[in-house]
């Protein structure tokens, strides 16, 4: 008996599993803990052994493999972000993963940049999950932690479409600055999960960020994770934002606290007071064995 291409579709995305990789709602966390990707092995299947059975499965399963793309090499994100020939397929991403490790100073880590990743953003016009869950080794300074790239940021900003955005590693920290820049810019933006902040900026491009006062930031932002005591800074940038009272997010119902600490800023408790009327959970999940810091962003 010879099946439909769309019984052959409707029995591969059975297969696959499809499910909460794509939901807003799902707990934060990178499904690509640690290169090499830990990828869901019936997607796996799909991508390296039924695809290569027939024409006709490879049709079918195209549209399912293509939903998820993880790119876990500098060299297939820059073959990804400069040949045409993919915009064919990006079309049906709905979820990336960029797990990335990188060895600061490298050639391979000059490769990966702002302008490449709007690239490849423009070519999945259906995406709406967005996993950066990089690597960066630091050899000379291995204490030292440098912010993520400005440009890198202002690509995701330009997405209009990201609904969940998980900046996943601690090595790759997002810039205060940079997390206001975001807060003005992404629009569908539901759900905000950051593994890491920073203040520091060695290179002196974020002395200044010359945006105009909104009083409404995160329009539709239904979810905050912060991951680390490094992320305490966030919610103070954006409380006042420019020196002026921004409104409350009126749409913000959870927020998530994954780490410890013995004391909160003055500048934290207004945030989560303003927030206070409009949350339904707040949950505070205290680590084993954790370090008793204050948080004085």
């Amino acid at each position: 008996m010879r099946l439909s291409q769309e019984v052959l579709q409707l029995i591969c995305g059975e297969y696959a599993h499809r499910g909460a990789e794509f939901d807003v709602e799902r707990e934060p966390g990178s499904d690509v803990e640690d290169i090499p990707v830990q990828f869901p092995a019936a997607r796996r299947d799909l991508a390296t052994k039924l695809c290569l059975v027939s024409r006709s499965f490879y049709a079918a399963t195209k549209r399912v493999v293509w939903e998820w793309v993880v790119l876990q090499s500098v060299d297939d994100f820059a073959a990804l972000a400069e040949r045409d020939s993919w915009r064919d397929m990006g079309w049906r991403t709905r979820r990336l993963d960029i797990a990335i490790r990188f060895e600061e100073g490298t050639e391979s880590h000059s490769r990966y940049d702002g302008q490449r990743l709007r690239q490849i953003l423009e070519k999945m016009p259906q995406l709406r999950v967005l996993v950066l869950n990089n690597t960066i080794d630091r050899p000379g300074q291995p204490w030292t932690t440098a912010a993520m790239s400005e440009e890198i940021v202002r690509a995701i900003v330009a997405c209009k479409t990201i609904e969940r955005l998980e900046m996943a590693s601690a090595t790759d920290p997002i810039h205060c600055l940079d997390f206001a820049r975001l807060s003005q810019g992404s629009e569908s933006l539901k759900s905000l999960y950051l593994a890491a902040g920073t203040r520091v900026d060695r290179e002196g491009t974020r002395a200044a960020l010359n945006l105009p006062f909104q009083a409404t930031v995160f329009p539709r932002l239904q979810r905050l994770t912060l991951g680390c005591r490094t992320t305490g800074i966030m919610p103070s940038v954006i409380s006042r934002m420019g020196g002026e009272d921004v409104n409350p997010i009126a749409s913000l119902g959870r927020i998530d606290v994954r780490f410890w600490v013995s004391t909160w800023s003055n500048q934290c408790i207004t945030f989560l007071s303003q927030q206070g009327p409009y949350l339904h959970t707040f949950e505070w999940a205290i680590p084993p064995n954790p370090m008793l810091l204050s948080w004085e962003p």
